[in-house]
């Protein structure tokens, strides 16, 4: 009987597990990203304040370098503060299109993105993407999604970095994703993310890169969506995102990009935990296991 009991409480602890494993949490090692500022001047110099694409880009590189460096070495953003800032102005200028006047489009991040990892030899490297983008044609807008949540879970249980935009009005903004928390009861969590503009204390330029943490949720409202094309639209399950700038004060807006760099090599990769669902049904075999002897 009390190996009957112990197994019931076990199967009990295995039951709860489970329902609390629907709240999502994963963070990725902070030390290990880029904390490349944006506003540096050779950066501005090019692109104005409408940097914060390559920049994130750049700090995502280096987590890849740091967390694979047997596969990529020092040849994705370079070993240096200096060259991460050369390799800011080459993707910006070359590969995503990124101008003082018209940032950077958002249907060129992926492409132009995937076209750098392929020209320096790491075919290894997919760069998948969602996206929400307004286009003019002669039927009106043509939509696609908005980046799911499910995508932000994939690539942060996955150790790969991923890199999001998020607009409100006319304006927009990309971070770096670092950590995750979510309720999928209350369809909201917080996400931790390196914001270019303030990637450091004081935006020191020996770091440590330092995260921001923002609320986000999942919303559907009828109030107008301005993506700075002109167009306006419906939301539907859309992720919302709001948190204090330090240097801006309050932000908030929907996201509507997110990219996420996916190493196939199989140098790295996140070490999964025992599943509690496999906890309960080892405490419910066993309780087989148990009644079977008794009754023999």
């Amino acid at each position: 009987m009390i190996v009957i009991r112990i197994l019931l409480c076990l199967t009990f602890i295995g039951l709860l597990s489970a329902a609390n494993a629907q709240i999502f949490s994963s963070s990725q090692d902070l030390s290990l990203f880029g904390y490349l500022n944006q506003l540096e001047p050779e950066i501005t110099n090019s692109f104005g304040n409408n940097g914060c694409v390559p920049t994130s880009s750049v700090n995502a590189m280096v987590y890849l370098q740091n967390i694979a460096p047997g596969t990529f070495g020092n040849r994705l953003a370079g070993s240096t503060y200096n060259d991460w800032i050369e390799t800011d102005l080459q993707l910006g200028s070359n590969y995503l299109g990124t101008t003082p006047t018209g940032a950077t489009p958002n249907n060129g991040i992926q492409s132009g993105l995937q076209n750098y990892f392929n020209d320096l030899g790491f075919t290894n490297v997919q760069v998948n993407a969602q996206l929400f983008v307004n286009t003019t044609s002669s039927s009106g807008n043509a939509l696609s999604s908005f980046p799911t949540i499910q995508f932000f879970q994939s690539a942060l249980s996955g150790s790969y970095p991923i890199i999001f935009g998020f607009a409100a009005a006319a304006l927009g903004h990309e971070g770096v994703a670092t950590g995750l928390t979510w309720d999928p009861m209350s369809g909201s969590g917080t996400l931790d993310f390196i914001d270019p503009m303030y990637a450091s204390l004081g935006n020191a330029r020996t770091g440590p890169a330092v995260a921001t943490t923002a609320s986000i949720s999942l919303v559907s409202t009828n109030l107008p969506f301005l993506d700075g094309s002109g167009f306006t639209t419906s939301i539907t399950d859309a992720l919302y995102i709001t948190y204090n700038s330090s240097l801006y004060g309050s932000n908030s807006g929907y996201i509507n990009t997110a990219v996420l760099f996916m190493d196939n090599s199989g140098g790295y990769g996140a070490i999964p935990e025992p599943s509690t669902y496999a906890l309960f049904g080892l405490g419910a075999l066993a309780l087989v296991v148990a009644y079977r002897r008794k009754v023999a």
